[in-house]
């Protein structure tokens, strides 16, 4: 369950279909700057907003992506999905 902490949460409306998107431009109206962020840490962001739920992921992680700076030391790691920790690769061999 997403927590929406930013209402970043919208529809994107493609003819007749709608899309749930999160929206970055949401922060950007709150004073969270994110347009010095490289594409990729955009996309990255992009995906905490949408998987916040309070627990896994929450504000102050989505935050604390948004103030990203090359020049700073990054100490702590970033949240990633359950589902990208639990893919393990595990030896071909029998032990």
């Amino acid at each position: 369950m997403s927590v929406n902490s930013f209402n970043s949460k919208s529809t994107l409306k493609v003819g007749s279909k709608e899309y749930e998107i999160y929206r970055l431009d949401a922060l950007d109206k709150q004073g969270i700057s994110t347009k010095h962020l490289p594409f990729s840490l955009r996309i990255l962001l992009e995906n905490l907003l949408r998987t916040e739920d309070g627990r896994n992921v929450t504000k102050e992680e989505v935050r604390a992506l948004a103030a990203w700076n090359s020049q700073s030391s990054q100490k702590k790691k970033s949240p990633s999905p359950p589902a990208a920790s639990s893919c393990r690769i595990s030896p071909a061999s029998p032990a």
